[in-house]
């Protein structure tokens, strides 16, 4: 059933084009865009749930099935939110900057686009899980609840059926934390790097407890109801773990603009 089309305000859409600097906010290229639903719902214009993209990142987002990994709302939204953040400091900035200090400008984007492709890397890690079914959407939860919520209670079958999902995903995880540090560790703020190694330390143990299980009941070690709880613990501590960094590095990013924006003042040293 085809959707209503509500069209968007003019005003509205220029405030759109314009928090996000007429760029397209997923491939953050100029170049030919136009406004995207995130919802899919073409009568919510609410200035939320617009998204400024470029052709192809709006065929993306559109994409079913194929070889085309389609963006997700949640994604979009993250990118969305992401790159009027950097626009709207670019803005504010760049106003009473001098131009040698510009440097800092490019620190503060390429630290933020660190922070996105972590924050990311989780979204596709919890979209990995509902994607299997077995976790279902709940409208009034947010992703990581609605996963925790629903974990599964230890069986052997169920661990079989999980660690895939679970194994797999965590270590994709874990090897784009250390891609993204090897790129930009250089630019990221010293807590934000101990937030990183730590929460690698967390979720390192808790794959390495998971993987253990059958192991420790074969040997005796545990009883079925220990083993029970065993599991438990180590998948709701890998999901509080990544909602946990998730979060955290969305406060970071608004404090490192806070940060420079503070930093970048007028120097009124001079002033008696």
């Amino acid at each position: 059933m085809a959707k209503n089309r509500v069209e968007i305000d003019e005003t509205l859409a220029a405030e759109v084009m314009f928090a996000s600097d007429h760029t397209c906010c997923i491939c953050r290229r100029e170049k030919r865009v136009q406004i995207h639903h995130i919802d899919e719902n073409p009568s919510n214009n609410d200035f939320d749930n617009l998204a400024v993209t470029c052709l192809l990142c709006h065929s993306d987002a559109h994409s079913k099935g194929g070889f085309v990994r389609r963006y997700s709302a949640e994604e979009i939204r993250l990118y969305n939110r992401s790159w009027r953040e950097i626009a709207e400091s670019r803005l504010v900035l760049m106003k009473d900057m001098p131009v040698k200090e510009s440097k800092k400008l490019e620190t503060l984007e390429l630290a933020r686009e660190a922070l996105l492709s972590i924050q990311l890397s989780c979204i596709v890690f919890r979209g990995s899980l509902v994607a299997t079914g077995k976790v279902h959407a709940v409208d009034d939860e947010d992703g990581w609840t609605r996963i925790i919520r629903q974990l599964p209670v230890y069986t052997r079958s169920n661990y079989e059926d999980w660690q895939p999902v679970f194994v797999d995903s965590i270590e994709t995880v874990l090897r784009d934390i250390e891609q993204i540090e090897t790129l930009y560790g250089d630019v990221l703020p010293l807590s934000t790097r101990l937030l990183i190694v730590r929460s690698k330390r967390q979720l390192l143990g808790e794959v390495s407890g998971y993987q253990l299980i059958p192991k420790m009941l074969d040997g005796g070690h545990l009883d079925s109801d220990s083993a029970a709880k065993f599991f438990g613990f180590r998948v709701r501590g890998c999901m509080e773990t990544m909602k946990s960094l998730e979060a955290d590095l969305a406060t970071t990013s608004n404090e490192l603009t806070k940060s420079l924006v503070d930093d970048s003042g007028p120097d009124e040293s001079h002033k008696a």
